[in-house]
């Protein structure tokens, strides 16, 4: 977003705007466009996304806004001068714009045992307020699981259309398709996710999303973008891996073992919940579609970030994942 943009974007919301002063573009995320910006002396977060409709990005706000009217740590829209949540341009271009809050996001810092277990119970009332809200709310769509056939069948796609790319970048999508087909090929996977119990959830929970203080107090969840039905240890399996590390550090399942247990005495779950999250994580990890489509279609280059983490959790997981199912499995359940 360059300055122009941005003015015009900000005058649906005051229409008299002179002193914007651009502090920071954040680094953060895989996707969409985000600045720190001063205006009037105030701070505020504009985010540029592409690809959702009015009707879901209306959607999201107001489940947001209810979540801050319960006094959980989220940032709400600030609401245009006709009163919307969201400014929508051409080519189903959006922004959105948010106060500012102030912290660093939640990898940059090392959790000790209490902040954890603190973590734990704000997420577990969060994901018992989506289970059954104290409000209306409106209703989202189930999230899309992809079958091994469909996924091949995208990156074999996109691997032909990228045959012959001659920018580094796109020779770089290229290989990573190739090697993404020879790694599903040599271990097709059959996993099924309908019979655990769906509810609301956040779906892109990360360290990046979980702002936090020095000390690891959460001062925000950020970037609500993403809500749809999916399995409640979907929500759960992310907010472990927020506060358990790297796949690559050495305590990353004590870490991941110690959030779960902490979770559970809060919102108990079921053995049949615990068990699935190795096959849910290994699904993410092999779900590479989005970021050919993100790239491609979209044009967003950031999406080209996960590659590296993507690797790494599949290289992880193919490592532990027996070793991973049976920790879960030794989990007292309350």
């Amino acid at each position: 977003m360059n300055i122009t943009e941005i003015a015009q974007v900000l005058t649906h919301y005051n229409g008299n705007v002179d002193e914007i002063r651009v502090i920071q573009y954040f680094k953060a995320g895989f996707i969409n466009d985000v600045v720190l910006l001063e205006v009037f002396k105030e701070r505020f977060v504009l985010k540029k996304r592409v690809g959702e409709q009015e009707k879901i990005l209306e959607k999201n706000a107001q489940l947001v806004a209810h979540l801050a009217n319960r006094k959980f740590p989220v940032t709400s829209l600030i609401k245009t001068i006709r009163g919307k949540s969201n400014v929508i341009g051409r080519d189903q271009v959006s922004y959105e714009l948010y106060y500012y809050v102030k912290g660093i996001a939640s990898g940059e810092v090392k959790f000790r045992d209490e902040k954890i277990k603190k973590a734990a119970k704000l997420f577990s009332n969060i994901d018992r307020e989506l289970k059954n809200p104290t409000a209306r709310l409106p209703r989202f769509p189930k999230a899309k699981f992809f079958i091994y056939s469909e996924i091949i069948q995208g990156l074999k796609a996109y691997r032909k259309n990228l045959a012959g790319a001659r920018t580094f970048e796109k020779q770089r999508l290229f290989k990573f398709a190739d090697q993404s087909i020879k790694r599903l090929q040599k271990d097709p996977f059959k996993f099924n996710f309908e019979r655990l119990p769906y509810q609301i959830t956040h779906g892109s929970l990360s360290d990046n999303n979980i702002i936090v203080n020095r000390d690891g107090d959460i001062k925000a969840i950020i970037d609500w973008d993403n809500i749809r039905m999916r399995p409640r240890i979907h929500s759960v399996a992310q907010q472990a891996l927020s506060f358990s590390g790297s796949f690559k550090h050495t305590n990353f399942l004590n870490n991941f073992v110690t959030y779960l247990e902490y979770y559970i005495k809060q919102n108990p779950l079921s053995r049949k919940e615990l068990i699935a999250i190795p096959d849910l994580l290994e699904y993410r990890a092999l779900n590479r579609l989005w970021i050919f489509d993100h790239y491609l279609n979209k044009g967003q280059k950031k999406a080209l970030n996960a590659i590296k983490k993507l690797t790494e959790a599949d290289k992880w997981l193919q490592k532990n994942k027996t070793l991973m199912q049976n920790t879960l499995d030794g989990i007292e359940l309350s």
